[in-house]
């Protein structure tokens, strides 16, 4: 008797029988989904029966995994793809590997349904490969480190700063903690609101130069 369900056979055969009296629009993307599925168990090793479903992390947080969202998206199923992720969760929730990946997709999936996508996991770790060279090119010392979807850039000393990007709105979310004195309160009010206003003073001298 296996420890764990099978992702395969006892998770999304199962979950996908119920879901398709749901979202009819899944029926005609079921044959895809399972045949991609069982692909990826091979070259992932995460089953139950003979493999390991620890493994199911790298495959969540993969390439080959964005095309069954894909195809749930085709099928405008992505909750049923989201049904399935919770099921998956609760059935591994000793795995905390499986987990966190299994949070990391539900919450690129919940961007999307807002019209933002978020970076894939491969895409992240670029993005913060091109960040540590450009803090190394200002001769800044931080550590960067990728926080589920997010970069965190932490600076010794002065605080952190966590970099949220996203693919679809071309927007990127930044936040920034920074430990400072009540006396530097007021100054550092006023860097702040030069900040949120820097959108605002390109596009005016844009249209100056015009």
């Amino acid at each position: 008797m296996v420890r764990y369900p099978d992702f395969l056979r006892h998770i999304v055969n199962t979950k996908l029988s119920e879901l398709t009296r749901k979202y009819r629009e899944l029926t005609g993307h079921i044959d895809e989904i399972r045949k991609e599925i069982s692909k990826a168990e091979s070259k992932y090793g995460f089953s139950s029966f003979g493999g390991n479903p620890e493994n199911l992390a790298n495959y969540l947080l993969s390439d080959d995994f964005n095309l069954i969202i894909s195809s749930f998206k085709a099928a405008n199923s992505l909750k049923a793809l989201e049904e399935i992720l919770v099921e998956a969760k609760k059935a591994y929730s000793e795995l905390p590997n499986v987990v966190k990946a299994i949070d990391m997709v539900l919450e690129k999936l919940r961007a999307s349904e807002k019209g933002a996508t978020m970076v894939s996991h491969a895409s992240l770790k670029d993005l913060a490969s091109k960040i540590g060279n450009i803090l190394k090119e200002l001769r800044i010392k931080a550590e960067v480190k990728i926080r589920d979807n997010d970069i965190v850039l932490s600076i010794p000393d002065k605080g952190s700063i966590v970099i949220k990007p996203y693919e679809a709105s071309l927007e990127t979310i930044i936040s920034i903690t920074i430990k400072t004195k009540p006396e530097k309160l007021e100054e550092l009010l006023k860097k702040a609101s030069e900040i949120l206003n820097l959108e605002e003073s390109i596009g005016v001298a844009e249209n100056k130069e015009k």
